[in-house]
């Protein structure tokens, strides 16, 4: 991406989470720019680099990468009770607990819906 990025998406998580998404955007770098991965306040974070809101549209409305998030997300969080995951983004955060995994399409919804106005 030659562009500068205009809009980031900051995912907070265990760090084992963390790792799989890093995979996860690494596989798809021609969208989506690893800014930084490491620990932030209470778990280990992975900040994302869009070069412009059309990418953000462009992932949410069906891009690979959306639906890789949402299953890897979903495989983590499915049998632990207790853990969760935090999506900010410019528009609004969206908090994603255990008990939201009953399918990775409603994780994908709610990725969906940090991207909505």
């Amino acid at each position: 991406m030659t562009d500068p990025v205009k809009l980031m998406i900051k995912i907070n998580g265990s760090p084992a989470l963390i790792d799989d998404l890093a995979n996860v955007a690494q596989a798809n770098a021609s969208d989506i720019q690893i800014e930084s991965v490491g620990p932030a306040e209470e778990a280990s974070h992975l900040r994302l680099g869009l070069t412009d809101v059309s990418t953000m549209i462009a992932i949410v409305n069906g891009v690979a990468a959306l639906a890789q998030f949402a299953l890897t997300i979903y495989k983590h969080l499915k049998d632990k009770k207790s853990e969760q995951l935090t999506v900010q983004t410019p528009l609004r955060t969206v908090i994603i607990v255990a008990s939201d995994a009953v399918s990775p399409e409603r994780i994908q919804e709610l990725l969906e819906d940090s991207a909505r106005v």
